[in-house]
Parts: C-alpha cells; structure tokens; sequence
C-alpha cells in the first residue's frame, strides 16, 4: 500500500526473504521469513544508513565482529547504548543525526518487542522482526509507525540550546 500519512509518503509492505543457518553438526537449515515493513519518506534532510535495534543479549550475540566495529555510542548517554544498538559506517553523520533529543525521544517512545529502524536516503524503514502484520491491523501498525517516524523527523539533528549564566 502507498499513501501519504501525516506529511510523510508511506508506503507499507510485508517482505519475505530465507535465513540459512548451520547446526553445530554442520547441516544447514533455511527457513523463510516474512515481515511487514512501513517505510516513510522525508525529502529532506537525507539520511545516512543506519540500523537501531534494541539492546538485548541475543541481539549482541548475533553481531559479527565486522558489524560491532560499526556500532555507535554517545558519550555522556550511557542509557541510550544501554538501550539500543546502533550501527552505521557513517560515524560523523550519524552523530548530526541522533541529537540528544532524537536520542531522548526513542528513550521515550521505542515501542516493546524485537523492533529495528533503518535508515537511508530520504527513508526510515520501522519493522518488527520476523513478525506479518495481518491486513486488519494495518492500521495500528500505520498508526504506531508514523508517528515514531514523525517524532524522528521532527528531532533528529536538534540539539538544545546552550544554557547561559544569568548575573544575579
């Protein structure tokens, strides 16, 4: 489906693809997944590709070394890496992007489960894991999505502004 939701083109989508996996005797096993996915667009600015997930122990298992040298941490925001992993090849970019209060916003408002949000260009890419969204709930799945895609428009890039001393 496509459509425009709240200023933002939208477009929502299941996506299927294989997952291969090795056993420890060394026999592969494929499965196929589906997922729904709501990608929206913002023309401007243009995102670098990133991928957030939530912080948990099987998620920290599953990266690679090659991925954990991409991961992304904030200094002074123990909560938001305590929180979320993120990872992106685009260090300085990523840094404009996820301002303290973008970081202060998905603090407040991920949603529960095995969520991930990509991003790239001028798209912001909001799924579960693994999980198809029947069609009679796309539209709390719309609902849900747009606005954490809203949200992470309007703060992305936004740093509060410096704080000065008054002279008593």
């Amino acid at each position: 489906m496509e459509g425009e939701v709240g200023g933002l083109r939208a477009l929502l989508f299941d996506y299927q693809y294989e997952v291969t996996q090795e056993d420890r005797d060394g026999d592969e096993t494929t499965r196929r997944a589906i997922q729904s996915v709501a990608a929206f667009c913002c023309a401007n600015p243009r995102l670098p590709l990133f991928d957030l997930q939530g912080y948990s122990f099987l998620n920290v298992m599953k990266l690679n070394s090659i991925q954990s040298t991409k991961r992304i941490e904030f200094d002074g925001n123990p909560e938001f890496s305590k929180r979320f992993i993120l990872l992106s090849g685009d260090k300085p970019s990523i840094k404009r992007v996820f301002s303290t209060q973008l970081r202060g916003f998905l603090n407040d408002r991920y949603p529960k489960g095995n969520w991930r949000v990509e991003g790239t260009g001028p798209w912001l890419m909001l799924y579960e894991q693994d999980v198809r969204v029947p069609s009679e709930k796309w539209k709390g799945f719309l609902d849900e999505t747009s606005q954490i895609a809203r949200g992470f428009f309007q703060n992305m890039g936004k740093e509060p502004a410096p704080q000065t001393a008054t002279a008593e």
